[in-house]
């Protein structure tokens, strides 16, 4: 567990006890001795530290006075579904734990037998990295396919305007050409010059325009 410490994990405890949560964290100390460790024993102080603390684990007691660990897991599961929730109870049936199985925790551990938290800790973060390096790779995979979808885009509007510069193109050649024609008719009134000039002129800028394009 050295690398897990290193990260400076943050874990929620959710327990009513005072001795069973001294009993938890000594186990966590020896566990993950670096790990920052939040201590709640209400509904209220479980929801305000999953808010404030934002916990890269949950650790629940499965039944206390006004409220119990599966009722900690739904609100786990709407506000923070990637974290892992381990049930600690002192009594659990085995079908109570396959219910609770069902229901979406991580494990479950027996008080009387805190010596297993250590497997089912190591376990459970390393399948929460493993799920948070997939969703990065998703992530980074989707970001990718996003940017090719907007390389075709523009790869297509550059081929639409290059054609529709080339024919425009086409075009401002001809206007161009019968103006310069135009011009060269020595009987072509004086008024009808300036204005074929004119014509020729805004033909040229467009010309350029078009050239940019292309």
């Amino acid at each position: 567990m050295k690398a897990a410490a290193r990260e400076r994990l943050r874990i929620l405890m959710l327990e009513d006890d005072p001795d069973d949560a001294a009993l938890i964290q000594r186990a966590l100390a020896k566990t993950i001795p670096e790990a920052s460790v939040r201590w709640a024993r209400t509904r209220t102080d479980f929801v305000k530290e999953l808010a404030d603390f934002s916990p890269h684990l949950v650790l629940a007691d499965y039944k206390l006075p006004s409220f119990d660990g599966l009722s900690a897991l739904s609100l786990v599961k709407e506000r923070a579904p990637e974290t892992p929730f381990i049930l600690i109870s002192g009594t659990i049936g085995e079908e109570m734990a396959v219910e609770a199985l069902k229901s979406g925790i991580t494990d479950y551990v027996l008080k009387n037998h805190l010596e297993r938290l250590e497997i089912v800790l190591t376990r459970a973060l390393r399948e929460r990295r493993e799920r948070m390096e997939r969703l990065k790779a998703e992530a980074a995979l989707f970001e990718t396919q996003a940017k090719l979808v907007q390389s075709q885009k523009m790869e297509a509007l550059g081929r639409l305007s290059g054609g529709v510069a080339h024919d425009f193109n086409n075009i401002l050649t001809a206007i161009t050409g019968y103006g310069e024609l135009a011009l060269l008719n020595p009987k072509l009134e004086e008024g009808l010059r300036s204005d074929v000039q004119e014509i020729l002129n805004a033909a040229l800028r467009a010309a350029a325009l078009a050239r940019q394009l292309l």
